[in-house]
């Protein structure tokens, strides 16, 4: 079987991430992959060892080169499935002219955010089916008129080789300034509205004076960082608010952090969440969108509800304070990543998925 894929972001971030995890998987089941992607983008050469990679020209989702370029390809290539993953153009003019080609496609959803249901139906209707990496987002689609039986629910997972529960407790407080004596909570996630952190950092603001130890660590960029920022100092809170940017160095920093916090209102997931759980640390997280598929409450983490203040400040002090139920959470955590969200699971599915697909046409 010869599978297509088009990952057309930039950043090796969570989706296309997850586009690798699938090819080396589908290796397994003696797939041919062909990854077409945008040219010099970080998934271009991390997906070499796994797929031949076919970059092309592409400025955006307005870029109608995509036409022409895909078109070809798929004609020179020949796939027997298309699997389109990112929504930056993939999910438009990539199955527009997947149709244009007559080849079989399916499609990932990752994001719960809501679209203009004929938007959603003329795009997810088109698809042979609509893999869905969360049951959050498969009823986000069924209530925009998507049928049920078109939808597919497989989640994303974590490389549990990369994301282990050993701790490098030295490198770790050399490199992040500390003593040692902090509690280190960390906010993996985008700088923006529906990641929560404003809400985190009041939160923190309320505790500090209760438990002066505390320290946020906010890892990821957006544009919101310079609001925070101010917010941070009218609070008085710079030295225990400190932002991190973007780092490589996730699966080597995460095991060293007391507690991951991910305030967010809305989520498809949370590959951050994931890779949390996977190094045995236990999360603090909202109940929305596929958070809960992730986060089992009072199991393998603590669920509040969205924008709830109070909600938050209790389960952060509950768990600041209780680290031997901390590391309970942390190793059933683990635990439930090796059994549902390994990396061996999610190409499995997938492949039968398109076994499937292919069966029906």
């Amino acid at each position: 079987m010869k599978v297509l894929h088009l990952e057309l972001g930039r950043h090796l971030y969570g989706g296309a991430k997850q586009v690798v995890y699938l090819m080396r998987g589908l290796l397994e089941f003696q797939v041919e992959n062909v990854l077409v992607c945008a040219a010099q983008s970080a998934i271009a050469d991390t997906a070499q060892p796994y797929a031949r990679v076919v970059p092309i020209l592409y400025g955006g989702e307005w870029d109608l080169r995509i036409l022409y370029q895909l078109f070809s390809i798929i004609g020179r290539e020949k796939p027997d499935l298309v699997h389109l993953h990112s929504r930056r153009g993939a999910d438009t003019w990539g199955l527009l002219t997947t149709r244009l080609a007559g080849v079989p496609v399916v499609c990932s959803r990752r994001v719960d955010n809501k679209e203009p249901a004929w938007l959603a139906r003329l795009k997810y209707r088109s698809c042979n089916k609509v893999i869905c990496i969360s049951d959050g987002i498969r009823r986000v689609l069924i209530d925009e008129g998507i049928p049920a039986c078109h939808l597919h629910r497989i989640h994303s997972a974590v490389d549990l080789a990369e994301y282990q529960p050993v701790q490098d407790k030295a490198w770790f407080l050399d490199t992040f300034k500390l003593s040692g004596k902090e509690l280190v909570i960390g906010c993996f996630a985008q700088l923006i509205d529906r990641k929560g952190q404003s809400l985190l950092i009041r939160a923190i603001a309320n505790l500090w004076q209760r438990h002066p130890n505390i320290r946020l660590l906010l890892f990821g960029q957006g544009p919101n960082e310079q609001k925070l920022r101010v917010l941070i100092q009218d609070l008085g809170m710079q030295g225990v608010v400190h932002f991190m940017g973007f780092r490589k160095d996730v699966a080597r920093i995460m095991p060293n952090i007391d507690l991951v916090v991910h305030p967010a209102f809305a989520e498809g997931l949370g590959v951050a969440l994931l890779q949390a759980a996977a190094c045995g640390i236990a999360v603090i997280a909202s109940r929305v969108g596929g958070i809960p598929e992730v986060i089992e409450d009072q199991k393998t983490g603590l669920l509040v509800d969205p924008g709830q203040l109070g909600q938050l400040q209790s389960a952060i002090e509950q768990l600041l304070e209780t680290p031997h139920l901390r590391r309970q959470m942390g190793a059933r955590a683990r635990e439930k990543m090796q059994h549902q969200f390994s990396p061996q699971v999610m190409s499995a599915q997938n492949y039968h998925l398109y076994l499937e697909v292919l069966a029906n046409i």
